[in-house]
């Protein structure tokens, strides 16, 4: 259907400042990615800051990846749904238990429409499930909706976010700011609660962040790399601030948000309003699903590893079949009879192999996996046209605290900009220890224009071949510097940072957190000015031993204290590298036998319950039984709300001053 829409270049007017509420302070809380430990962190921290009545005292949320799994479903919860369904209520230390007994919680259960059921619904078997059955549903040009598929059905769909369209992965609804104000702004979609979710009263302006992937080719043609344009989408805006150094094509504003991915009917988009075709309107589960699609590229690799394995692919086959309508089947064994002689099709599993082997096969060979999300796309320009399949990649590739989005969404483009605070919610899987260094704020280290290494602490600034995207050396993070780290009395802001995570953590027993004045330095890529005030309030995921300590349920605390003993066999040095680096860098994907036999190894043999708590595996803890997510919530609760934690009276302080 074809409308007229208004655009919002970067250097004209700002929807984020002229649609957020004014009248509340200019604080934002950044909730990182992380697939389940982050909505699980994140969960306690919403519980802990809403017993505080703070929660709602912010202007802005800015989230990325398991992030936005959790701030997408507080910020535009039905109203059917209370907080307390949602987030429970904090319980002290003393109080839980896991077993049922008088005057105890009971973590091993989750209320209904607890926040506690989307890690438990994505378990890898699950997601395995899920991904069989879609890839033996659907055909090969589909296979891009794949991870937007398992997002509506184990992340969106517990709280009615998904509203089922016409495919597994689409939506009847896209999503405002509130019935009134697209009443008002685009009359033209009848807008209502029929094809709207609405950003819920009183809740924060949220922003939900990925990245467009942009392919430059390396001057000695050895590498295409990949340079990473910042992307949000709200309640009013979609699109990209910035510019790509080497394409100053793309970005340059943002469209109503119904109407990101459309079709532009028009030459050129540099004055509102625009002429688009809108096929399907932008829903929650295309942004929820992009801003952590890098995921898709490490069950790819475990999906492999599990049909390469008979007992394994025999265990897929039987939850995939009941799955199967009698039309999947017809397809299925009509392609499988087009490709081998007739009297060698015998049943359906053969059919199915054959269709799982296929897509394994056949994205090994791809240059660019089918896999990875696409969207049509059109930037703002008076050149602009569309660019029908615009890769996206996970917004915690590039930058997984939020903090970029945030200040590019909030940017004025003027020389004078209002300070504005951030509360950073580093929900990180890399432990807070001191080895010959300190390691810490891995996550913040690009912000500050450093090369961080997170298994030694070692870090030194990016060099010019690593900013520079024709080079062999490129690194996307490279390009997302946005704080001064000049030094003061010989100490910069980053190194100030790393100590006084440390030190406030205080060897373990307490919540590690910074507070810090940073000014911003310009970046293009995000549409960021220089010279903004930005004061931080940065928290880390670590151990909390007095949070700990105070379980008096004997078998809690034992099963807490044996996860944390009995370190994963899956190594950090295996999941940056092997998992997440692909993601980040790659259009293809690279998997292996190698890689494939110590993945199935991993799978077959899971990791024990509250294995490196609270520190579980982005990957091999993306599902956590209600225990395990419970516990790792009311830490966090505690962290926030309780007496006992040094970061309560800093949290409050930092948030009611204004």
């Amino acid at each position: 259907m074809k409308h007229n829409v208004r655009i919002y270049p970067s250097n004209t007017t700002n929807p984020t400042l002229n649609n957020s509420d004014s009248k509340k302070a200019n604080l934002a809380f950044c909730f990182s990615g992380g697939g389940s430990r982050a909505l699980t962190c994140a969960w306690g921290q919403m519980l802990g800051l809403n017993t505080l009545n703070l929660l709602e005292k912010a202007r802005y949320i800015s989230s990325v990846s398991g992030g936005t799994w959790a701030s997408s479903i507080y910020s535009f919860l039905p109203s059917q749904y209370t907080d307390e369904q949602l987030l429970g209520k904090y319980i002290q230390p003393q109080n839980l238990a896991v077993t049922a007994k008088p005057g105890k919680f009971d973590i091993t259960s989750l209320g209904e429409h607890s926040f506690g059921n989307v890690p438990a619904s994505t378990g890898i078997d699950n997601l395995l499930v899920t991904a069989a059955a879609f890839i033996a549903k659907n055909e090969s040009k589909d296979h891009q909706w794949l991870w937007t598929d398992i997002v509506a059905t184990h992340i969106l769909s517990h709280f009615n976010l998904r509203a089922e369209g016409q495919h597994s992965w689409t939506s009847t609804k896209s999503f405002s700011l509130s019935q009134s104000y697209a009443e008002n702004t685009f009359p033209c979609m009848t807008p209502s609660m029929d094809n709207f979710f609405y950003l819920r009263q009183g809740r924060p302006f949220l922003i939900m962040n990925n990245n467009i992937m942009q392919p430059v080719k390396s001057v000695d043609n050895a590498k295409v790399n990949i340079v990473q344009l910042p992307n949000q989408a709200t309640a009013v805006s979609a699109g990209a601030r910035g510019k790509v150094p080497t394409c100053m094509t793309l970005g340059g504003g943002q469209v109503e948000s119904f109407a990101y991915a459309s079709n532009l009917e028009q030459t050129g988009a540099s004055t509102s309003p625009v002429e688009v075709d809108v096929t399907q309107p932008y829903a929650l589960v295309d942004i929820v699903s992009t801003s952590s699609s890098f995921f898709a590229n490490a069950l790819a690799t475990m999906f492999s590893a599990k049909i390469n394995d008979p007992m394994s692919l025999s265990q897929i086959l039987d939850r995939v079949m009941p799955l199967l309508s009698d039309s999947d089947k017809t397809n299925l064994l009509t392609e499988f009879k087009n490709g081998v002689e007739k009297d060698a099709v015998t049943n359906l599993s053969a059919a199915l192999v054959n269709r799982f082997k296929s897509f394994i096969d056949k994205n090994k060979l791809n240059e660019i996996a089918d896999f990875i999300p696409r969207h049509n796309y059109w930037p703002i320009d008076e050149k602009s046209q569309n660019y029908p399949d615009t890769l996206y990649t996970d917004g915690g590739t590039l930058d997984n605290t939020g903090v970029i989005g945030i200040l590019s969404q909030t940017d004025n483009g003027q020389e004078q900009q209002a300070a504005i605070k951030l509360v950073v919610f580093d929900n990180t899987s890399a432990p807070l220890v001191k080895k010959s260094k300190i390691v810490a704020a891995g996550q913040a280290a690009p912000l500050f224009g450093i090369d961080y290494d997170n298994t030694t602490g070692n870090y030194q600034p990016f060099n010019d071949s690593q900013k520079d995207p024709t080079h062999p050396a490129f690194c996307a993070t490279s390009l997302i510097h946005v704080f001064d780290n000049t030094a003061n009395n010989s100490v910069t802001p980053f190194e100030q940072l790393v100590k006084g995570l440390y030190e406030s953590n205080a060897n373990n027993t307490q919540p590690a957190f910074f507070r810090v004045v940073l000014t911003t330095v310009e970046n293009p890529l995000a549409n960021i000015c220089a010279g903004r005030t930005v004061e931080v309030l940065y928290i880390q995921n670590a151990k909390m031993l007095d949070w700990q300590n105070s379980l008096t349920d004997a078998s809690l605390q034992s099963q807490i204290l044996a996860g944390q003993q009995v370190q994963s066999a899956f190594g950090s040095e295996m999941e940056d590298a092997a998992l997440f680096v692909d993601a980040r860098y790659s259009l293809s994907w690279d998997s292996n036998k190698v890689l494939e036999d110590k993945t199935l190894s991993l799978l077959k043999n899971p990791a024990k319950p509250f294995a490196n708590f609270p520190y579980y595996s982005t990957f091999f803890k993306i599902g956590l039984e209600p225990k395990e997510s419970n516990a790792l919530s009311q830490m966090w609760a505690w962290a926030l709300a309780d007496d006992a934690s040094s970061l309560k009276e800093q949290i409050k302080t930092f948030i009611e001053e204004g």
